[in-house]
């Protein structure tokens, strides 16, 4: 098999198996356990891989009135972060005659910042947010992710519509080829193709034999190894998924 880039797991499934010695070894993994270990791998890189397995998004949500739980099944987000209503909600200080636009501007602040640069920013930030608080429309939301379900706290009296900042993973398809994830998938792969030899040694063409045990211990150190770049090769964030 020459290698060409993987778009489906089919493919995933014959990338392992060459990996393993394929066609020249047998090996005695079936399908449905080498898509579980695919599958588990994924899992595990986008949990603590953050930069490549998961990443910060923004997606555009409407909250309908009377409703506080919404099904985000289908859409990859591993976890929400904040909801903020869009403009015509009344929170932008981008947008002329809002509430907040005007206290800004009847305060100086604007002006303060404009003349002064950044003498007045931090006092500038602090009461942007105090303004923020105070005009806008405020909701904080909850995500489930054993049931792909987001709470929004509290219930919408009506309906708005509004940003959501939350973490993605990414898919499957597009991880096929990603090195970490490949190393991950061969080493479990020879922990569980070592799990049915254990009971007996393979003779190897030329007289060579390959004992079970040892292609355990040397997929287990390898799947140590793998997870330890994949941890390491993660970008800094300031959250866990759990």
């Amino acid at each position: 098999m020459s290698y060409t880039t993987i778009t489906s797991i089919s493919a995933c499934r014959d990338y392992i198996k060459t990996r393993l010695g394929d066609p020249v070894v047998c090996v005695e993994i079936s399908d449905d356990q080498l898509n579980e270990i695919i599958f588990d791998s994924i899992q595990d890189f986008t949990r603590y891989n953050y930069g490549e397995g998961s990443y910060k998004d923004y997606v555009v949500l409407s909250l309908s009135a009377d409703v506080s739980e919404y099904n985000l099944s289908g859409t990859n987000i591993i976890d929400t972060i904040d909801y903020t209503l869009s403009t015509s909600d009344g929170g932008s200080i981008n947008a002329l005659f809002t509430p907040t636009h005007i206290a800004l501007s009847e305060t100086g602040i604007i002006q303060n910042v404009t003349s002064n640069g950044m003498v007045d920013w931090n006092i500038a930030m602090l009461m942007l947010e105090e303004i923020k608080n105070t005009f806008n429309k405020m909701f904080m939301v909850d995500f489930r992710q054993g049931s792909n379900i987001m709470r929004v706290v509290p219930t919408p009296t009506e309906a708005y519509t509004g940003i959501l900042t939350c973490y993605k993973k990414e898919t499957a398809l597009n991880l096929y080829n990603n090195r970490l994830v490949q190393r991950l998938c061969v080493a479990r792969a020879k922990i569980q193709w070592g799990e049915h030899l254990s009971k007996y040694s393979l003779t190897l063409p030329g007289g060579g034999t390959m004992n079970g045990d040892s292609i355990i211990s040397r997929g287990k150190e390898e799947e140590e190894k793998v997870m330890e770049d994949i941890k390491g090769e993660s970008e800094p964030t300031d959250f866990f998924v759990g």
